[in-house]
């Protein structure tokens, strides 16, 4: 059955996230002052959230006619994946950035890492999702709501990437620690408070 609180919380979430996610995105493209590789990270994050958060809000129980919903549960599945995605990028950047704190030439690697930007963030979620697509059509929507269906575990199509992405951000950041902790332990001892911190 369905749960009327539920479904107002909800509604009310996403409405609200959607606001910000598009405040977020505005201010990403309008202030020039404030761009650079980390911003373009966050905007392109902040479009796939409010891409699938709109898609989620207006389409999610649309599920007639089928081929209809299919198509509303692999978008839903490739804009979520793509924020995954966007997310595990901004993970790299930070431990990159957290190497070359000290390093001269971090400028020609901050190039290919931008060069692989947007072939990543929005290619390997499309490869997934036509991998899937491809292997089980008829498991994109269900009779309740348009998203994967549980049968045969397609719902690994999402969450194994998901897991993946989580595990390889969980290592980025305790390797970002690493460094940034190693980094602050050259300083002099006349900081050690900063270092600490």
């Amino acid at each position: 059955e369905a749960d009327p609180a539920l479904a107002l919380i909800t509604q009310v979430g996403l409405g609200l996230s959607l606001l910000c996610l598009l405040l977020a995105a505005l201010t990403f493209l309008l202030c020039r002052a404030i761009r650079n590789l980390s911003t373009t990270l966050h905007l392109q994050l902040s479009i796939c959230l409010f891409l699938a958060h709109l898609l989620f809000l207006t389409a999610i129980h649309r599920t007639e006619p089928k081929v209809l919903c299919a198509i509303i549960a692999g978008a839903l599945h490739y804009l979520y994946l793509a924020a995954f995605t966007w997310m595990l990028l901004e993970g790299l950047h930070l431990l990159l950035a957290a190497r070359n704190l000290t390093v001269l030439h971090s400028s020609a690697r901050s190039r290919g890492f931008r060069a692989l930007l947007f072939p990543v963030g929005y290619g390997l979620p499309a490869v997934v999702v036509a991998v899937a697509a491809a292997a089980r059509p008829r498991l994109y929507g269900t009779a309740a709501r348009c998203w994967l269906n549980t049968e045969k575990g397609f719902v690994w199509a999402f969450l194994g990437p998901v897991c993946t992405i989580i595990s390889i951000n969980m290592v980025c950041f305790l390797l970002t620690l690493w460094a940034v902790k190693s980094r602050l332990s050259t300083l002099s001892r006349d900081v050690s408070t900063l270092r600490d911190t």
